[in-house]
This record gives C-alpha cells, structure tokens and sequence, in this order.
C-alpha cells in the first residue's frame, strides 16, 4: 500500500508530536548510559560524522570483536539525553579499557586493513608510485604552530615596485621529504610579483608531509600569499573589528 504526500505530512507531524511530547532529559541519558554499561553494552562514538567506506569496517570490527564496543556515527543534533548518555558512556568506557582505547582501536584496525587485499591494490601502489594526493588524514605543515608560515612570509616578503597591494593563489606539492615542488599560480600575475612569490616558496624550510593510512605521503598543498603591505591592512582591520566587539 503505497502512501500519499498528505498522509506522509500528517504521519511525519503525528511523530514529530509524539517525540516532543516524550521528551528525555539529561538524567534519563545517564541512566540508560550506566545501565547499558553495567549489560555489557559498551559504546563509542568515534567514528565522527566522516564516513570512511574502505577503514570503518576493520574498525568496527576490532572494536566488537576485541573489546566488545560498539562503534557508531556521531549525528548531527543531539538532545540534552544525547549529550548526557555519550559523556556517561566515554567516561564509563575509558576508565574501564584506558583513555587511549580508540587511537588503540585504530591503530589495530589499520595493521589489519594494510594486509587486506582492497589496501594492497588500491592504495598501497599509490603511495609508491608517488601519485599526488589532494585529500589525506593528516595535512602537511608548515610548522606546528599555525602562525609560522605568515610570519616568515611577513618577514621576508620583498616590496615589489609599483606593486604595494597583491594577493596571490598558488598550489605546490609536498614531498614525502617535506621539499616543495611544481608550484602553480591560479591566475596570472604580473612577472615580477610572480618571481617573488617563487623565490619565497624555494626558500621556505622543508614542511611536515602529509600523512595518508598513517602513510607518508605526496599531497598538493594551496595557500595564499600577500604582499607585506596587503598582510599590514589586513592585520588592522583584524584588530579594528576585534576591538570593536569587545
């Protein structure tokens, strides 16, 4: 029996109705979370809301059959009983198998998804054959700290004649050594302002590589790169704005 629009409209309001008027609180959640753990049903969120078709499963799978937790997705929203059954869970969990129990967890998983013939077929010949990777797990670095890379531009960024106020996209590759490569302009820049920008590229340090699988890898990194007067407006607006709303 097939449903019309209109039932499907007072179906979904009549269920919309009867959730809000059931409505859970944060108490309930602690309560359902301690007596699942006290059953033996233990729960961990931490496969986020990235699904990774290939990795999941060998996740779920060491998760279950190892340690007997049940690995889910996050989800979008949550109700306060939500929240309050996933802190109950954590806590429960991680002081019964350890704080580190999911990078335990995902580190296991990954030794058996590296001998799976998908892994060795797939991604393996891609890591060695130096093939360019545009999504990874971890981003290649300039540096650990996240100001690093604008101060040494900032500080060794060259005044270009005539050329005051430039702002450039560019793409490079990062190399499983950290060296840069195949620097690329998005658009088309005046000749001098494109020797600038290179000279700087070519004289950055080596960056952290990417990672893939926990994999070093190639990856094709963008940025952006201003000219020192460009990254001085900037930094006042910045300052104005934030001292507007404080």
């Amino acid at each position: 029996m097939k449903l019309s629009f209109s039932h499907l409209i007072i179906f979904f309001f009549t269920g919309f109705s009867f959730a809000q008027s059931h409505k859970t609180t944060c108490e309930d959640g602690v309560k359902k979370a301690l007596l699942d753990f006290k059953k033996g049903n233990f729960v961990l969120k931490t496969l986020g809301q990235n699904i990774d078709k290939d990795f999941d499963p060998f996740m779920i799978k060491v998760a279950k059959e190892k340690y007997n937790i049940r690995l889910s997705y996050s989800d979008c929203v949550q109700f306060p009983n939500e929240k309050c059954y996933r802190k109950t869970m954590d806590e429960k969990v991680f002081a019964k198998f350890g704080s580190d129990i999911e990078a335990k967890i995902e580190t296991e998983a990954l030794v058996e998804f590296k001998q799976s013939e998908l892994y060795r077929k797939t991604i393996q010949p891609k890591i060695d054959t130096g093939f360019v990777f545009t999504i990874v797990h971890v981003q290649a670095k300039f540096s650990e700290n996240e100001t690093a890379m604008r101060e040494y531009i900032k500080t060794n960024i060259r005044e270009i004649k005539n050329s005051s106020y430039w702002n450039e996209n560019i793409s490079f590759i990062v190399e499983k050594d950290g060296s840069l490569s195949n620097i690329t302009f998005y658009k088309k820049p005046k000749e001098e302002v494109k020797e600038e920008i290179t000279r700087i590229v070519n004289l950055m340090p080596k960056w952290i590589p990417a990672k893939y699988y926990g994999e070093t890898v190639r990856f094709k990194q963008n940025i952006s790169i201003s000219s020192k007067q460009e990254m001085e407006m900037m930094d006042e607006i910045r300052a104005k704005k934030t001292k507007s709303t404080n």
